[in-house]
């Protein structure tokens, strides 16, 4: 009886006594935030986006793997596009007076050092 009372009660401590070997992954989040404007000559959307870059004169467009403009349907494609590239949603915002207001998209992705 004494010899199961003590393995009931020291068979915890032996479990926490062991150790396994893990590595520590060292992460940090990088932001960007995404503008989206209906075009003006149809039906879909520009979309610009601020990845703390120095600003130029012109706003940064999306590009494709050959350097042409991205289009999109809709706001869900450009966020959907954002996705696949590894960005998640983080929040948004409203800017403007009523009638000319933008909305801004704040993006999210982890990146590993």
């Amino acid at each position: 009886m004494k010899k199961i009372l003590f393995i009931l009660l020291f068979s915890p401590v032996l479990s926490f006594a062991q150790e396994v070997d893990t590595v520590k992954v060292k992460s940090h989040d990088v932001y960007c935030i995404m503008n989206v404007a209906p075009k003006l000559t149809g039906s879909k959307v520009e979309v610009s986006v601020d990845f703390g870059q120095e600003t130029k004169l012109f706003v940064q467009r999306l590009k494709d793997e050959n350097g042409n403009k991205i289009e999109f349907n809709s706001i869900v494609g450009a966020l959907n596009y954002m996705a696949r590239k590894g960005w998640m949603f983080a929040n948004s915002y409203v800017l403007g007076a009523p009638g000319t207001s933008t909305v801004y998209y704040v993006m999210r992705r982890k990146i590993i050092d």
